[in-house]
């Protein structure tokens, strides 16, 4: 018998002809949007919206698990008060570094998904680097503090990129 007119793999060929149109489209609108100010307001929506969601879902988490968690296996090592100034810098370098790596791309190819997934790999590798670090280098570092932090740090990135990118979305065509 012959082909099907609609078979799957011309169903599968048409879906990736709508789908790299579609990243043309949203690319030039990014490019025709950079001179003008609402692509300025944009830059400035992605990064607070990002950024707040990273830093009161982190300041839940901190407050919660800081007694139950990090002090019983850290002890003496934490300070009384934080350094702030050091927060401050993270929690402003941070959201950068999401916005380049998920909310970016993910705009590029209009997935709210691959917000969530970039996202949270970012945080994965960004919180393994930091907690597999001090494990390998501190007496007092346990497994279960690894495994806890890394893992909030994935949720916490993957959702504060996903909730970035949703806001994007909703204001405006473009982060840039």
């Amino acid at each position: 018998m012959g082909r099907q007119p609609f078979s799957a793999e011309a169903d599968q060929r048409t879906n990736r002809v709508i789908q790299v149109r579609q990243n043309r489209v949203a690319r030039e609108e990014i490019n025709q949007s950079k001179g003008s100010g609402a692509a300025g307001m944009n830059i400035i929506v992605t990064y607070l919206s990002v950024t707040i969601a990273f830093v009161a879902l982190d300041s839940i988490w901190l407050k919660t698990m800081g007694e139950r968690l990090y002090r019983p296996v850290l002890g003496e090592l934490l300070r009384t008060e934080p350094n702030l100034t050091a927060a401050a810098v993270f929690y402003l370098m941070y959201p950068i570094g999401l916005i380049g790596f998920a909310v970016l791309p993910a705009h590029y190819d209009n997935s709210a998904v691959r917000a969530f997934v970039s996202g949270s790999m970012f945080g994965f590798f960004t919180y393994a680097t930091y907690d597999l670090t001090n494990q390998a280098t501190l007496r007092s570092w346990s497994t279960t503090l690894t495994v806890a932090d890394i893992s909030w740090g994935s949720f916490l990135a993957g959702l504060s990129a996903w909730l970035g990118y949703l806001v994007v979305q909703r204001v405006g065509s473009s982060p840039w």
